[in-house]
């Protein structure tokens, strides 16, 4: 198979001209409040090149000549760079960015409602849609402040307490039970299986938080007008993942403790031989015929598609995927 790639700017196909001149095309995709990124870097030996302006749409597509080319997604341009010697042009574009209507401080609260509920207020507010995935959306809450936060920052304290992801895609922000391999719709993000032959390099993240048997965490009882505490895990193997917080129920103390436990995991990273573009943020990854600490399933947290000289290849991250 040969790599192929489509470029479009504002609806215009430029991919013989951009072919001409490559010297690099990466895309990266990543969980979270951050926007995916195009970095398009071209020869400009000559300076014939016009600096591409700024805010123009671009669209990127990747794959190989069979069965073709897969969308990445569109961008938009926000940073354009030479530099020489060699003459390099460097274009840099960001995913439709809303990142802006997140950052503002807020003060406010919530009484006896949804962690769906709450999610869709924070968006709504910044001119935004949020599309929960079921398992979240019910989840009760007792009470919860945002108290001088910006909503990314509140946002982002909620995802990590319930064990969810956060994908800020266009207008559109999903929350999606972390490493469920999942999409807020309950339709799979995909699954990709690699085996030795796949794999250029790989490398697996194991640090001391792995060895948690369990997490507590404390709740304020007010009928017996003292803290209480639960516990996750339950585990005998290594020290207890205390969390700080006080929380308003019982029940958001143990949901936090799970998701706390659940993230003190192991990571894995690895650049494969060829492109993989079905290797995108949020979808499930299986290695086959790896020593055991890479067997069983792992969700994509980022994924760098690189296009240049040396040809097609993917680097990604993952964490393991919930059970």
């Amino acid at each position: 198979m040969i790599p192929a790639y489509r470029v479009t700017v504002d609806g215009r196909d430029i991919s013989d001209a951009v072919r001409e001149r490559l010297v690099s095309l990466e895309v990266a995709d990543r969980s979270g409040l951050i926007a995916d990124t195009l970095t398009l870097r071209l020869d400009d030996s000559d300076g014939l090149l016009a600096l591409p302006r700024r805010g123009v749409a671009v669209s990127v597509a990747l794959g190989y000549d069979a069965p073709g080319v897969t969308d990445m997604g569109e961008f938009v341009v926000d940073e354009v760079g030479a530099r020489g010697p060699g003459h390099a042009l460097t274009v840099r574009a960001r995913g439709a960015d809303f990142r802006g209507a997140l950052k503002q401080l807020r003060w406010r609260s919530w009484e006896e409602t949804t962690l769906g509920a709450v999610a869709r207020d924070v968006a709504s507010g910044a001119g935004l849609e949020a599309a929960v995935a079921g398992g979240l959306a019910g989840v009760a809450l007792a009470h919860i402040d945002q108290t001088g936060e910006s909503d990314a920052h509140f946002l982002t304290r909620l995802a990590r307490r319930y064990g969810a992801a956060l994908k800020l895609r266009g207008a559109r922000l999903a929350l999606v039970v972390a490493g469920s391999g999942q999409t807020a719709s309950g339709r799979s993000a995909g699954e990709v299986t690699l085996r030795p032959e796949d794999v250029a390099e790989w490398r697996l993240l194991a640090e001391d938080r792995d060895r948690y048997g369990a997490a507590r965490a404390r709740w304020w009882d007010w009928a017996a007008a003292a803290p209480q505490t639960v516990e996750a895990g339950g585990g005998t193997d290594g020290p207890a993942l205390v969390l700080p917080e006080l929380f308003a129920s019982a029940a958001e103390a143990g949901a936090a403790a799970g998701a706390a436990l659940a993230a003190a995991r192991s990571g894995v990273a690895c650049r494969t031989v060829a492109g993989r573009p079905e290797l995108r943020a949020g979808a499930k990854l299986r290695f086959a015929g790896f020593r055991e600490g890479l067997a069983g399933a792992w969700v994509v947290t980022a994924a760098l598609q690189r296009v240049d000289a040396a040809g097609y290849a993917t680097r990604v991250e993952a964490e393991p995927a919930s059970p």
